[in-house]
């Protein structure tokens, strides 16, 4: 079996990025094939066999025109913009009857769960594809009030459990600021608003009010960096604050 993915790709990473790829891995372990598109711009891109890194909307039609596969897989989260569903719109008509989306975005199904309707063109559209994964039981409701049939739906968690891999280094940097600071606080993600990452720098100045020997470990990268730089600098208390940047995801 062909499975082409339609994701985000690393760098940077990002959780849909790793559920994607952690599928891409099981695929391969059981013998099937898994090919990538990438949805999103990385800074750095790879040669890496079967990963695909369209330029253009074009471009990308091409490949879902032009690629054989037995199951189209589109990764989608945050916001759900008119070029999102002209996304979906794309990948439901090429995917035919073999289309697959995983929704990722708890905070679009938050605010959409209680006023989604068939009539909308985002229900119009999410009722092409021939199976939906949501990643929460919210998403389910808010899918039945976009008017997808139950049974085109599936509950699956976007994660699996594992053990840390003992052989991993840290570097001395992370080990040292963790080690100087009770409680320690990480926060991993993109840096990016949805993850109002300025709520949790303005946070800490109240926590080490309570807790004075805590810390805040900021990894990730994203538009906001020169913003949370310059706001972290601004704090009396910026060397309670590390904001590493990427580091490597194992």
């Amino acid at each position: 079996m062909h499975v082409l993915q339609l994701t985000p790709y690393p760098p940077p990473e990002g959780g849909v990025a790793r559920n994607a790829l952690a599928i891409r891995e099981e695929l391969r372990r059981t013998g099937n094939k898994c090919s990538i598109i990438a949805t999103t711009r990385s800074h750095a891109t790879s040669d890496e066999p079967e990963v695909y890194h369209p330029q253009t909307p074009s471009a990308l039609v091409k490949m879902l025109a032009t690629l054989k596969y037995d199951v189209l897989h589109v990764h989608v989260g945050g916001d759900v913009s008119p070029l999102v569903l002209a996304l979906l719109t794309t990948c439901a008509v090429f995917g035919r009857n073999k289309s697959v989306l995983t929704f990722h975005s708890g905070g679009y199904a938050v605010e959409h769960a209680a006023t989604a309707k068939k009539t909308s063109l985002a229900g119009i559209v999410f009722r092409k594809f021939k199976k939906i994964i949501c990643v929460n039981a919210l998403m389910l409701e808010m899918f039945e009030n976009f008017g997808v049939k139950s049974d085109r739906l599936n509950l699956i968690l976007p994660f699996v459990h594992q053990s840390p891999d003992k052989s991993i280094e840290l570097p001395t940097k992370l080990i040292e600021f963790a080690g100087k600071h009770q409680p320690f606080l990480l926060s991993a993600s993109l840096l990016e608003d949805t993850y109002d990452l300025f709520m949790q720098i303005d946070a800490l100045g109240k926590v080490l009010g309570r807790l004075p020997d805590a810390g805040l470990m900021i990894i990730g990268s994203g538009s906001l960096e020169t913003d949370l730089k310059a706001a972290i600098a601004g704090k009396s208390y910026s060397d309670r604050i590390f904001l590493t940047g990427d580091v490597e995801h194992k």
